[in-house]
């Protein structure tokens, strides 16, 4: 089996698969809610220099915290929490997670420096917010990590979601899956949780592609007992360039147009081409994309056919053991431009009626 061949055709088969993420120049920021290109990233490595004076996200492009007073009752679910606050809240220059009790948002200069959140009998639903422009880009893509930074005694079940609007108003939207945790920290006295947080800004209803402005935001609400600090750190949001996906769609189509088959069957034709292709590739290589490692090489395989349909009955199966060599042929090549060869012949026959 040709391996170049073999990757080639899994590429095909892959074709709505991953593409390369937008590579996109970081443009210069100049001041806070500048909405930010994707990529975008943010690790808190210099909150430092980013965050020096409580309620103040001057130095933070695209970046704000909220303290979310009056938005939900203690235990709330922050999924259900879908309206905004208007209390612009950070408390600076934090050094004792353990100790600051003071709820809502904070930045805290520890070893590994992070910006977090705590629900309190103020602090009802606490949240930071960032400003993106997924102009051309689809799939927006939120991967982060939620910290328990709070190593006291407190020990609370602390709730986290993401959301999504597009826009700078209107209600808040929580995605379709991954985006919520029901419990970031772990206690008492430990602080050494990390629950990794990776979602698609898209749900039935309304996905982040292609809008000029869209606001993400992760929050946590006010839990019974007492609340412990989350930090949301090691923020990336990604897309997918349109243009890219769009020859993939274009120009199969635009051929099968340009030689005469008609519209429904040309929309039928390609997709049925990458179930074609799928399965193909599926068979050759395993649902994995790799080789089933219990089962012996094709050519092996192959022979192992064609020996045991040469031991059949004459008299009960002569057909095959007519065609028993031919089941020893396993060149793959040659089967898959068979098969490519039938289905265009398939299709233009189909297409002349």
């Amino acid at each position: 089996m040709s391996s170049r061949r073999t990757t080639h055709r899994t590429a095909v088969a892959g074709l709505i698969g991953a593409f390369l993420l937008s590579i996109l120049p970081a443009l210069p920021v100049a001041a806070d809610n500048t909405v930010q290109n994707l990529p975008y990233s943010q690790d808190w490595s210099n909150t430092g220099g980013l965050i020096t004076v409580n309620d103040n996200w001057n130095n933070v492009p695209g970046v704000v915290g909220f303290l979310g007073d009056g938005l939900a009752v203690t235990g709330a679910d922050p999924r259900q929490v879908t309206v905004d606050s208007t209390t612009v809240d950070v408390n600076a220059n934090q050094t004792s997670p353990n100790t600051f009790t003071t709820g809502g948002v904070a930045e805290f200069e520890i070893a590994n420096p992070v910006v977090a959140l705590q629900g309190s009998g103020t602090a009802d639903a606490p949240y930071v917010q960032f400003l993106v422009n997924t102009t051309g880009l689809s799939s927006i893509h939120v991967a982060l990590n939620l910290r328990d930074i709070d190593g006291s005694i407190d020990n609370a079940f602390q709730q986290v979601a993401v959301q999504f609007r597009n826009g700078t108003s209107g209600g808040w939207n929580n995605p379709a899956s991954g985006a919520y945790v029901d419990d970031a920290t772990e206690g008492p006295s430990l602080a050494s949780k990390v629950t990794a947080v990776s979602t698609t800004l898209a749900n039935a209803s309304v996905n982040a592609d292609n809008q000029p402005i869209v606001g993400i935001r992760v929050i946590t609400t006010d839990a019974p007992g007492s609340d412990e600090w989350v930090g949301v750190d090691d923020v990336v949001v990604t897309g997918t360039p349109i243009e890219a996906s769009r020859p993939l769609l274009i120009v199969p189509l635009a051929i099968l147009r340009a030689g005469g088959v008609p519209d429904r069957l040309a929309v039928t034709g390609y997709t049925l081409m990458f179930s074609v292709v799928n399965g193909f590739t599926m068979d050759e290589t395993g649902e994995g994309g790799e080789p089933p490692t219990d089962q012996p090489p094709v050519d092996e395989a192959a022979r192992m056919v064609r020996d045991y349909m040469a031991s059949l009955p004459p008299d009960r199966f002569p057909n095959l053991l007519a065609v028993a060599d031919h089941f020893a042929v396993s060149d793959q090549d040659q089967r898959f431009e068979l098969l490519v060869d039938l289905f265009v012949e398939g299709l233009a026959q189909r297409a002349e009626r």
